[in-house]
C-alpha cells in the first residue's frame, strides 16, 4: 500500500499527489521452483496508470532479475 512519498531526502505523506496514490498497492510473492524463483506482482491502480506501468515493469523486473542474480 502506497503510503507516502520521500524526494530530496523529504517525506511526504500529505500531499495531493500522495494522496492520489493513496489507494494503490503492490503485492510481491517470490516462488521458488526447484533452481528458480518465479516473481509474481499484483498491483491495484487507476486505468490511467496502466500504460506507465506497462512500460516500466518489464525494465523493473529485468533489473530485479539481475541483482538477484550477483
Amino acid at each position: 500500500r502506497h503510503l507516502g512519498m520521500i524526494a530530496d531526502g523529504v517525506i511526504d505523506t500529505e500531499s495531493d499527489a500522495v494522496k492520489a496514490w493513496a489507494p494503490c498497492f503492490e503485492n510481491y510473492t517470490f516462488i521458488g521452483k526447484r533452481n528458480e524463483t518465479e516473481v509474481k506482482v499484483d498491483l491495484g491502480i487507476p486505468e490511467e496508470w496502466v500504460t506507465m506501468f506497462e512500460e516500466m515493469w518489464p525494465k523493473a523486473l529485468l533489473k530485479l532479475k539481475e541483482v538477484c542474480e550477483r
